[in-house]
């Protein structure tokens, strides 16, 4: 009779162990966003803070080639959060720009740049790619040349924090 009554204690004990097992696995815990955060600054996808730069001036998300517009990073990287976007020919406000990681290796030569340029809201960056110096016609083609491609005047060059 002892047997039974510890056997059935101990099977109890499973049963309610894994109980709690299923329930706390389909949540995180509190401590869950914390530990994540930790490694954003690794990654590079933290928003990254600049310094420099100039009083501002406009471009124009891309509107030459598919696809078309441009994609705002949290930092100047292409495994950046992304965080937004701009229409094709949006008027894009920024501050400065500096070097970084390529976004587009396999774009023509100027859009493979390392260049990215940072939003005058303090709201993230955009490749260089990804803008042009006046607004662009489609080209479905891809055959045509990319327009003019975006400024880069030395005094608005920044450094990145």
């Amino acid at each position: 009779m002892a047997n039974q009554s510890r056997r059935g204690r101990w099977i109890e004990t499973v049963v309610i162990s894994l109980l709690l097992a299923v329930i706390t696995a389909s949540s995180a815990p509190w401590w869950w966003p914390k530990v994540v955060g930790l490694f954003d600054d690794l990654t590079g996808r933290a928003a990254a803070s600049f310094s420099g730069g100039c009083g501002g001036y406009q471009l124009y998300a891309q509107n030459r080639w598919n696809p078309v517009g441009a994609s705002i990073r949290q930092a100047p990287d292409p495994l950046a959060r992304k965080s937004g976007g701009f229409s094709p020919n949006e008027i894009v406000a920024v501050d400065g720009w500096v070097h970084a990681k390529v976004a587009y290796p396999n774009n023509p030569v100027p859009y493979d740049s390392d260049v990215w340029f940072h939003l005058s809201d303090g709201n993230g960056w955009v490749a260089f790619g990804g803008v042009r110096g006046a607004p662009t016609d489609l080209d479905p083609t891809g055959r045509s040349n990319g327009g003019i491609p975006a400024a880069t005047p030395t005094g608005c060059r920044g450094q990145l924090n």
